[in-house]
């Protein structure tokens, strides 16, 4: 029903969990304040009769055996976990090859400025 991106979990809530865990909560490094921590995406769906919230972690699956990205993502999983939510991480492999291919097009267009644009209708 809904897809937000990137949607930001409480501060104050993920704080006290790093805290708990004994992990560094995430810093802005230049000013050296504790950011507001993400989820990749919050799903907002219908089974059955229901509505149901899903949080969803897309990552690389070469990036998951980063130590820190693993920290990160325990302080997000117990964040969802206390909110009753299901949570799970996503990689490239559970997502069809069509579909990463689309993004891959999508993404490459987003880049191709103004000009580009007009040079390209203009030989078809």
């Amino acid at each position: 029903m809904d897809i937000r991106e990137q949607f930001p979990l409480e501060r104050e809530l993920t704080l006290k969990i790093a805290e708990d865990l004994g992990i560094n909560h995430p810093i802005d490094k230049k000013t050296n304040t504790p950011i507001v921590m993400t989820t990749d995406c919050f799903l907002t769906m219908r089974e059955g009769t229901s509505i149901v919230y899903k949080a969803r972690t897309l990552k690389l699956e070469k990036d998951l055996n980063d130590e820190r990205i693993i920290e990160k993502f325990e302080i997000e999983r117990a964040y969802w976990e206390q909110q009753g939510i299901e949570w799970a991480i996503v990689t490239e492999k559970e997502l069809p090859t069509a579909f990463l291919n689309n993004l891959k097009f999508l993404r490459d267009a987003y880049f191709i400025n103004a000009e580009e644009s007009l040079t390209l209708l203009m030989e078809e």
